[in-house]
């Protein structure tokens, strides 16, 4: 089960998405629709990027999120070999 403090959308801004990254204390925020299906994925880096490129904080995080980020469900396993994928 997710916390709905993870799910965001992307109207929110760049300075919303960063309080809200500090407040969780995780690495991830998960961007989702009005049916809060997955669309997209922002961390703290994606943040840091588009601050560097001069990036506004008051802008939303539509164009700065990973959009169709790769991801499992919780009952799925994954087999790895050494050195990644």
């Amino acid at each position: 089960m997710l916390k709905n403090d993870l799910l965001v959308r992307d109207t929110i801004s760049v300075k919303d998405a960063l309080k809200q990254l500090d407040k969780t204390a995780e690495k991830v925020l998960l961007v989702v629709d009005d049916a809060q299906r997955l669309i997209g994925a922002l961390t703290d880096g994606d943040i840091r990027r588009y601050i560097l490129k001069g990036g506004d904080l008051l802008n939303a995080i539509n164009g700065v999120y990973k959009r169709n980020p790769i991801f499992i469900f919780k009952n799925d396993s994954i087999l790895m070999k050494p050195g990644g994928f």
